[in-house]
């Protein structure tokens, strides 16, 4: 098994000269994300919107929460 990723599939290869059609293959495919913001983010709380919304309900119903939530934080 290779670490070799093929520039045009962005699959693994076997051999380096099954890419050479594609410009060669890279040592690694990199993923640039923060792990800890990304955790962070699962962790928190989340809020689902009802079903059947028209623009106008989903913004509506966006804002009626977010009110609720800067009530709630108030002292």
């Amino acid at each position: 098994m290779s670490d070799l990723i093929c520039r045009k599939t962005m699959m693994a290869c076997r051999f380096a000269s099954e890419c050479a059609p594609h410009q060669g293959c890279m040592e690694e495919h990199v993923v640039n994300f923060d792990l800890e913001r990304m955790k962070e983010s699962l962790s928190s709380p989340r809020h689902t919107l009802p079903p059947g919304l028209s623009k106008e309900g989903i913004r509506a119903h966006l804002l009626d929460h977010a009110k609720k939530l800067r009530e709630e934080v108030k002292p």
